[in-house]
């Protein structure tokens, strides 16, 4: 591959395109773009958070198991929101990386603080309704599911309650009421 652009910028932006290209089909692959896209630029932000979704989504693929895929996740996670703390998908994906680890307490408070953000449309793509819509759902989501975690239900459902009513036609979260029935 030909890193020789004209500016570091591009070279991350490049890599980071390259590597979502091949999330699904070739998550090694995928990743060695990333880890070169953070060489160009260490605080691409989108990057960071990319590889933060390709170890909680594509881990069985890197051949690393579930616990040190979400540690890995949480990093990345964690260093985006160092850089760009009003980012909502960032938040969103530390939130479901610390779902994951059980520490659903802090998996709350991530997802609350992802949904506040959120109205300030802040990264890539966030502008537009289909994007932000999706991130609003996972945040949704994910605290839904911690608070069910934590045995919290009436909380849970107040949650469930209020993603509806900001998001009524989500499948994602329709699927959530299936568990209060």
């Amino acid at each position: 591959m030909n890193y020789q652009t004209d500016s570091i910028e591009d070279n991350a932006d490049g890599c980071y395109d390259r590597a979502a290209k091949l999330f699904d089909d070739n998550p090694p692959l995928a990743l060695k773009e990333l880890e070169m896209a953070l060489v160009f630029e260490p605080h691409h932000v989108q990057a960071l958070i990319l590889a933060g979704e390709l170890y909680l989504f594509q881990y069985q693929s890197l051949a690393i198991n579930d616990d040190e895929a979400n540690v890995r996740a949480l990093s990345f996670f964690e260093q985006a929101l160092s850089h760009e703390p009003q980012h909502a998908d960032a938040w969103s994906g530390k939130a479901l990386a610390l779902f994951y680890q059980e520490n659903n307490e802090t998996a709350i408070q991530a997802a609350n603080r992802g949904l506040a953000v959120l109205p300030l449309a802040v990264g890539f793509g966030m502008q537009q309704a289909e994007i932000s819509g999706n991130v609003g759902e996972a945040l949704h989501n994910v605290k839904v599911k911690a608070l069910l975690a934590l045995g919290r239900r009436y909380q849970a459902r107040q949650a469930l309650a209020a993603g509806l009513t900001e998001y009524p036609n989500s499948k994602l979260l329709t699927r959530r009421v299936e568990e209060f029935l």
